[in-house]
């Protein structure tokens, strides 16, 4: 049975395609999304001005992250629109003005910043589920990080996703072996299983959602937090 609360999400879905003017979820509704399926993910709101930024900033408590808000950029690290580890009041401010001065380089003003908790943890992880043509939604999760390019390791599975497909999904990753305990580092690999059921649900129960990225999703032996998230829609 769909979750009261998940199942109103599904249903919103058709409403906000309506009302938007791109195919690209905003992260604030691609989180809530995820929220709604009980996907962890890191704590966060959105703010338009600076004054509203410091705010949330005192009751949320440093470190942080701040990102811009826009439709129009999908990537945005690659232009300069997110700035991690965040430790006071004038790195925040430096952090509004350098985004503001990259996002100005592209002609692209953001619609808004998204401040939220600085999450860190033992590893970086990439989940991620795709609409094929041939085979329908397809659910992946590989190593994140520094090393996600260079390994390429990542698995692939073709929806539903259940737990034990999940489990093995994550033992066919070469990095798998470290996950159990390396240097100290450990990661609670039924807490990323768990997040690949749902995320398999997301996509079985919602046919408006064409792709989902969550990158990185921040692990260790007691979470497993989606920090950031996109969606596309069909």
């Amino acid at each position: 049975m769909i979750l009261n609360q998940s199942y109103n999400y599904s249903m919103n879905l058709r409403r906000i395609m309506q009302l938007k003017q791109t195919k690209n979820l905003t992260e604030k509704e691609a989180k809530d999304i995820l929220a709604a399926y009980k996907i962890p993910i890191a704590k966060g709101e959105v703010c338009t001005s600076f004054e509203q930024l410091k705010k949330t900033a005192l009751w949320m408590g440093f470190p942080l992250v701040l990102k811009a808000v826009s439709e129009e950029v999908v990537h945005k690290t690659d232009v300069g629109a997110v700035v991690l580890d965040i430790k006071d009041e004038k790195s925040l401010e430096e952090a509004y003005i350098s985004i503001i001065g990259n996002m100005k380089k592209i002609n692209v003003y953001p619609q808004g910043f998204y401040i939220q908790e600085m999450v860190k943890g033992d590893f970086e992880l990439i989940v991620g589920a795709k609409r094929d043509n041939t085979f329908g939604p397809v659910i992946m999760v590989g190593l994140g990080g520094i090393y996600a390019e260079a390994l390429k390791d990542i698995v692939f599975r073709i929806a539903p996703v259940d737990r034990k497909t999940a489990l093995e999904m994550i033992g066919e990753l070469k990095s798998s072996k470290i996950f159990k305990g390396f240097r100290g580092k450990k990661a609670n690999v039924e807490l990323i299983a768990d997040v690949l059921v749902k995320l398999s649900r997301i996509m079985i129960e919602n046919p408006e959602i064409s792709e989902v990225d969550i990158n990185p999703l921040i692990v260790d032996s007691s979470k497993a937090i989606a920090t950031d998230a996109r969606m596309v829609l069909v």
